[in-house]
């Protein structure tokens, strides 16, 4: 049987209960979930801020590259997720960019069920389905591997960043202005973001070799050649067609996992511990069972990966008595 969904008012005129529909359905579907104790993520047509609580993330039939980054930025400040799903094309440079920017949004949703192979190896659908394949497709897929391999690193972060969501409601993914509120150059930037309070992201579409790039005050580091930057400016940045620019917050600890096919793979929880700067930002994991809600009971450990400056190493605190250890620390790179 279906539960009551009791959150809304009666009284309600046609259109009103329209615009709550996409509310009524989520409650609904997660009150089933949490019937059977088990945890979902899932996408939604139509939500509203109220719909912050609930495990579903937003999407629609908008599919302009631009209009899908702004998405992401300006979801944030209503507390809702927004994917940038990858559906369809028109090159393979389009393909890869979108990819790019979907395995940093709150869901890497690729969605190609309509299509015979998959979308790196041909991205024109009439010829997908006829089977021929693009003559570059190797090269493609080469690529577009990397990309999702660089989502399987980044894991335990986004972990992390949601459940920072779940216990206090700052969204994983968000404007520079709600990390940088007195930084009037953050007000107006809509194609860069926050993933988490440590990592900038700035996806790049197709067409353009280049872009500005805002950096807020303090120094940053380039993810991928960890050349620093000093903030409070704008820089120009050349992002050949394999990389999205990507920086990090000075003094951060940034745990990066072992890419695998899924997260069931025990080496997905190995992870190599980079440290910019001086180290001061220390990060806290979570272990629980990832399946159940009886996180919400407390059962789950917190993992704090921290950097003596003075003994120049890494050293880790974990609390709780749960169990459900997951992560190892393998290395530490420090990257001054």
């Amino acid at each position: 049987s279906f539960p009551e969904v009791s959150r809304f008012p009666s009284g309600l005129d046609g259109e009103q209960v329209h615009s709550l529909f996409g509310l009524g359905f989520q409650e609904t579907v997660d009150a089933l979930y949490r019937q059977r104790n088990q945890r979902s993520y899932q996408s939604v047509r139509s939500s509203h801020a109220l719909a912050a609580p609930y495990p579903f993330v937003l999407y629609s039939d908008l599919y302009d590259h631009k209009d899908f980054i702004r998405g992401v930025v300006n979801s944030g400040f209503s507390g809702l997720l927004w994917s940038p799903e990858v559906r369809h094309a028109v090159s393979a440079e389009d393909l890869i960019r979108r990819l790019q920017t979907v395995v940093l949004s709150p869901q890497a949703l690729i969605n190609a069920w309509y299509i015979k192979n998959p979308p790196w190896k041909q991205w024109d659908t009439p010829q997908n389905n006829a089977g021929t394949l693009a003559e570059d497709w190797q090269q493609v897929q080469d690529i577009c591997r990397d990309v999702l391999k660089l989502r399987m690193q980044f894991i335990p972060y986004l972990y992390a960043a949601f459940f920072q969501y779940h216990e206090q409601g700052i969204p994983p993914f968000r404007a520079l202005v709600m990390d940088y509120p007195d930084d009037a150059n953050t007000w107006k930037v809509d194609d860069q973001y926050m993933m988490g309070d440590r990592v900038m992201v700035a996806p790049v579409v197709a067409g353009v070799g280049q872009r500005d790039i805002y950096l807020p005050a303090g120094d940053w580091y380039d993810f991928w050649t960890n050349q620093r930057y000093t903030g409070g400016r704008t820089i120009t940045y050349e992002a050949p067609l394999h990389i999205i620019p990507l920086y990090v917050r000075a003094d951060t600890v940034l745990p990066l996992a072992t890419p695998a096919l899924h997260t069931d793979d025990p080496a997905s929880l190995d992870l190599t511990t980079r440290v910019y700067g001086n180290g001061r930002l220390p990060i806290t994991l979570y272990e629980d069972d990832g399946i159940s809600f009886d996180v919400d009971r407390g059962v789950f450990n917190r993992l704090t990966l921290a950097w003596d400056e003075t003994r120049n190493d890494g050293h880790i605190s974990r609390h709780g008595d749960a169990d459900c250890r997951r992560y190892h620390v393998q290395s530490w790179q420090h990257i001054m």
